[in-house]
């Protein structure tokens, strides 16, 4: 029985007690129930407020947060799809749980922390471009100091001038092993462009030299012939020193360039030589030529350099004829007479201010090349005076006469006297007078068809006529393909050329193989090559046509075949001078007070100067981004040493 207090205390009696009992019971069936009342929620925009992260839309509301992260890290909350369950405890509760305060870390940003960020970039960008603006100004500084051939210790010196000039330049890397390296940089981006054209085309050339430095070492210079653009261009592949000056060594010199560069499949691509005459490279049995001939195959046609075989005949010529010696001779002792004593220059000066004529010192006649010293000299001797109109008129032959027969009858010195009186009786023979006109008019003509072949892109074939040499036969035929000695009859011009075609594409049938040639299609588009050329291309040049052909669409495509020799042709090499122009380069680079200069930054010198572009078209983009990505170390353009000079320390 449950105990009361008042029944603990016996306050209340136990009849009260039941009547109290029995007044609170009720009937429950006899009372009926409250009806209950709909609850409706709706949405306060105020929440929007108070809850940064809730959105409504639609009539439904939702987590912006939880939305965005998805049912992965949200979870399964209503928040994050859409709910109408509008009750502020429900959003208090959502913003509590732990899986929102996980999205919201992950999407929230503090205030202006975009726009912070945004500031930061913007002025990283510009610190780069700043930075990448004053590379420019040093990477083009440098250029320039190896395209003008001047020394690295110029470096520094002309970045100065320029600050001093008011341009704000950070002197970091301002110095000549910077710019050593950094010439480096630039001629490795060249190398690296050589080695892509290499690795494109299907045939080439090498041409080779070798020449003595000045610190008394033996180098080889190496150059690639190849076709770009339909057109035949010779590029720089390697200038590297000799262990040995015999054709093994030149070999191993000439493959150890083409390695450098990356090119390995070179040997395969290979089909002509160049070089001159010397005996280690156009040696029958051990020379170069014949040793690669040996190693890759017959079909490789050597070529002695056309400008020096010129010369060469010239030279054959001058011992058959007693006149050209007399010539020579005089030239020389004329030049010796004014070369040594600037005493008989400057009387023959004055005693051409006398006579009207504009006296030059005469030239030597003893060098290198024979042909266009012989010639220069001449030109000098017999160079008309101001207003020669006749040959009455006055001109430094005329002077140097007058002189000559001054010293012989004045001069104290017995050598000076005895030869200006065997010069002055030279000169009065008439026959020789004739003579050094005719021999100056020869050596013109010879000199400018020499300067014509050593153009590199002189598409000339050399041959000699009646040789047995399959080479020479070779080139000998490819004289079918010069479309302006093509018959201009259709019946003749069909069965033209067609031996000669076909004995070349016997001839290279083991490298037209492997480049893909089909030798029966290749004759029949040999015809229709023909009767295009000469019903359509008949006016262009002979480097002009091969151009078109070559570059451009249907011909390249519908010729693909016979146009394989025409590219083998395009890269014969006539002459071997691109060579003598790069040892030039290289003895105005290494001179006597540069002359521990290493051969790989000869080589990247000599190329920069000779193949690269002016200073005005150069681009140092590439370069930049190349030293700033290959260094050893992480470049700082912008970092500024400690100050050592006493001026930056007060």
């Amino acid at each position: 029985m449950k105990r009361t207090i008042e029944r603990f205390f016996g306050h209340s009696s136990p009849s009260a007690s039941s009547a109290q009992e029995r007044g609170n019971n009720v009937n429950i069936d006899e009372v009926a129930p409250p009806a209950k009342k709909a609850v409706f929620y709706r949405f306060h925009k105020e929440w929007l407020k108070e809850f940064e992260w809730l959105r409504y839309e639609d009539g439904g509301m939702y987590c912006a947060h939880c939305r965005a992260c998805g049912p992965e890290m949200a979870g399964h909350t209503a928040f994050a799809q859409k709910t109408t369950h509008f009750k502020r405890e429900s959003m208090t509760k959502h913003a509590l749980s732990a899986k929102h305060k996980l999205c919201r870390d992950k999407c929230v940003t503090p205030k202006n922390a975009g726009k912070i960020v945004d500031a930061f970039k913007r002025q990283h960008l510009a610190i780069q471009s700043n930075e990448f603006e004053e590379l420019k100004i040093k990477f083009n500084t440098a250029y320039t100091i190896a395209k003008e051939e001047m020394p690295f210790t110029k470096f520094r010196p002309l970045l100065s001038l320029m600050k001093k000039n008011g341009l704000n330049l950070n002197m970091t890397y301002a110095n000549d092993k910077s710019c050593a390296n950094i010439i480096g940089v630039i001629s490795e981006t060249f190398r690296e462009d050589v080695a892509r054209k290499i690795s494109s085309v299907k045939y080439l050339s090498i041409l080779i030299d070798g020449d003595t430095d000045v610190s008394v070492k033996e180098c080889e210079i190496v150059y690639a012939r190849i076709i770009l653009h339909g057109k035949p261009q010779n590029i720089l592949v390697g200038h590297v020193e000799l262990d040995k000056a015999t054709a093994d060594g030149v070999i191993t010199a000439t493959k150890a360039t083409f390695n450098k560069m990356g090119s390995e499949d070179w040997l395969q691509k290979l089909v002509s030589l160049g070089a001159d005459g010397a005996a280690v490279n156009m040696g029958k049995k051990g020379g170069v030529a014949a040793k690669l001939q040996q190693e890759v195959g017959n079909y490789i046609i050597p070529f002695h350099c056309m400008p020096h075989r010129l010369e060469l005949a010239l030279l054959s010529a001058q011992k058959d004829s007693p006149w050209v010696g007399n010539v020579y001779n005089l030239l020389n002792l004329i030049w010796k007479t004014y070369h040594f004593s600037s005493k008989s220059r400057r009387e023959l000066k004055c005693l051409g201010a006398e006579l009207g004529v504009s006296v030059n010192n005469p030239s030597g006649v003893r060098g290198t090349r024979w042909l266009p010293h012989v010639s220069r000299a001449l030109d000098v001797l017999l160079r008309p005076g101001n207003k020669a109109e006749t040959f009455q008129d006055a001109g430094q032959y005329t002077a140097v006469y007058t002189h000559m027969d001054h010293l012989a009858a004045s001069s104290a010195n017995a050598d000076i006297a005895g030869r200006a009186k065997k010069v002055k009786e030279t000169m009065e023979d008439a026959l020789f007078l004739a003579f050094c006109h005719f021999l100056a008019d020869l050596l013109t003509a010879v000199s400018k068809f020499s300067l014509l072949l050593q153009r590199n892109d002189v598409i000339l074939p050399q041959t000699k006529e009646g040789s047995a040499m399959d080479a020479s036969k070779a080139v000998h035929c490819f004289k079918v393909f010069n479309h302006h000695a093509w018959p201009e009859e259709m019946g003749e011009l069909i069965d033209y050329g067609t031996a000669e075609v076909n004995y070349l594409l016997e001839f290279f049938h083991v490298v037209l193989e492997r480049n893909g040639c089909d030798p029966t299609l290749a004759k029949e588009e040999f015809k229709a090559l023909k009767t295009l050329v000469l019903l359509s291309f008949k006016d262009k040049s002979y480097c002009g046509l091969w151009q078109v052909l070559l570059t451009n669409e249907p011909y390249c495509s519908d010729f693909e075949n016979i146009l394989h020799l025409v590219r083998i042709m395009l890269v014969l090499p006539v002459s071997s001078a691109q060579c003598e122009r790069g040892f030039s380069a290289q003895r105005r680079i290494k001179s006597d007070v540069r002359s521990s200069l290493h051969p790989t930054t000869v080589e990247d010198l000599i190329r920069i100067s000779v193949e690269g572009p002016s200073v005005e078209a150069y681009d140092a983009s590439a370069a930049i981004k190349k030293w700033l990505e290959d260094g050893q170390r992480e470049r700082r353009p912008n970092f500024k040493s400690w100050p050592q000079d006493e001026d930056a320390l007060k």
